[in-house]
């Protein structure tokens, strides 16, 4: 009874009052759309990130197994110097070489636990130069 007409519609102080928590929920999801979006971005971020090493470190990888399997390994030693924080390890096989780079990163932080990024490359010995 009080608020309601005969079709059972709401008085018009109950639609204000209804509109006024709307608007409030509203803006409630309005703030965890920005949230979930600036965390989303900040993962993305970081994948990207990763993604870049990822092909410098290919590169890399690539550059110094050429460079060994013709021979000019003072080429390949500057290099992997020039190269910074990586580990890289050459294998030589009697058909090629295989040179392995290897880096930890910690894209998010203290948020996820380090990741190592892996890149090898194999290739085949120039005539005079297998070992």
């Amino acid at each position: 009874m009080g608020s309601e007409d005969v079709l059972g519609r709401q008085a018009p102080a109950d639609q204000q009052a209804a509109r006024r928590g709307e608007r409030g929920m509203v803006t409630a999801e309005l703030a965890m759309g920005v949230v979930a979006a600036a965390v989303l971005m900040v993962l993305l971020g970081g994948v990207l990130a990763m993604v870049g090493i990822q092909l410098a470190h290919q590169g890399l990888a690539s550059e110094v197994a050429e460079l060994v399997a013709r021979g000019d390994t003072a080429a390949a030693d500057e290099l992997v110097d020039r190269a910074g924080e990586v580990e890289v390890s050459v294998q030589d096989s009697p058909n090629a070489v295989v040179v392995t780079v290897r880096r930890q990163v910690d894209p998010w932080g203290r948020l996820a636990e380090p990741l190592t990024l892996t890149a090898v490359a194999r290739a085949s010995w120039q005539p005079g130069e297998a070992p």
